[in-house]
């Protein structure tokens, strides 16, 4: 989980150094498009930090043994498909080929961290709600 909010920070800052390219790029094929370059770029800007501090605080609730973190986690993880999914509808793959990589890699590193976190092994960590005791009637 750890390494998932750095694979974001990597994609954060391939996102920044790649933005006046992926700029100019669409310019160039579509003129009428290149606001909208801009205002996705400033939607990262603005949520990729957050998804980092989500990052972060899941692995935290994870590491404490919180059981709803890791449902948490497997909703991020839906979020995180869906966005890759939607950037590749786009086009990202065409016109900002290391923005893709770097969704790839976040993707996979998200994968893997909800495996790990899923598997049968992983259960003895998680703390379980005690159910209620039952009381006699009377």
């Amino acid at each position: 989980m750890w390494a998932g909010a750095a694979a974001e920070l990597a994609a954060l800052i391939t996102v920044i150094v790649t933005a006046d390219s992926l700029r100019a790029a669409v310019t160039r094929s579509h003129p009428a498009a290149a606001k909208s370059v801009t205002s996705h770029v400033v939607i990262d800007l603005i949520g990729v930090p957050i998804i980092i501090g989500v990052w972060l605080f899941l692995a935290w609730a994870i590491s404490r043994g919180r059981d709803a973190a890791r449902f948490a986690f497997a909703s991020l993880f839906l979020l995180i498909t869906m966005s890759v999914i939607i950037a590749q509808a786009q086009g990202t793959a065409t016109y900002a080929p290391a923005d893709a990589i770097a969704a790839a890699a976040v993707w996979f590193v998200a994968l893997a961290a909800v495996v790990l976190v899923f598997v049968p092994a992983s259960n003895r960590y998680f703390r379980q709600v005690a159910a209620p005791a039952a009381h006699p009637a009377g």
